[in-house]
């Protein structure tokens, strides 16, 4: 997901599982120039330091340890700081993330749904029936993601896929 960019922000938190999220993407990304960004809570600190950076993708990378209205708000928070700064480019999303927002649906309001539907927004999304991951494109509609497209699919490992049978149960 993190091939094809000049410049990728992955902002996570600090639980070990965002670390682990965080760590992975960027030993995997083929971008010329990729940064880990901790968000701590602080919007604007936030906004100012992507703005700074200029990605052209930015890779929301919460989940694992933080409950779920926590990874809520941190999502809700990053778009807010990324529609602040005018942000243009890409938004990723990580399956946590996704499915502890149901598909965004507790982070976005109107306006943030407005500004999200003009962007590309893509997300892993895990398809643990047929263990694999698919990289999924998104169009933002009522306030909350519709899968459009599946961009690339991978095979899933199965000690992977039970694991997150596991921490993905209802």
């Amino acid at each position: 997901m993190i091939h094809g960019y000049s410049k990728v922000a992955i902002v996570t938190g600090m639980d070990p599982a965002c670390v682990a999220f965080s760590s992975a993407a960027y030993a995997v990304s083929r971008a010329n120039s990729t940064k880990i960004i901790v968000y701590n809570g602080n919007v604007d600190a936030l906004a100012r330091e992507i703005a700074a950076y200029g990605p052209d993708a930015v890779f929301i990378a919460f989940g694992g340890d933080m409950p779920s209205y926590a990874i809520s708000q941190a999502t809700r928070d990053v778009l807010t700081a990324l529609r602040g700064t005018n942000y243009g480019g890409d938004v990723l999303l990580h399956a946590f993330a996704l499915r502890a927002t149901n598909l965004l649906s507790t982070a976005l309001d109107p306006d943030l749904s407005q500004w999200l539907s003009q962007r590309t927004v893509k997300g892993v999304v895990p398809d643990l029936a047929n263990r694999r991951v698919d990289i999924v494109q998104f169009t933002v509609a009522s306030n909350r993601l519709r899968p459009q497209t599946t961009i690339t699919s991978f095979t899933m490992p199965e000690t992977i896929a039970d694991v997150l049978a596991r921490v993905l149960a209802p």
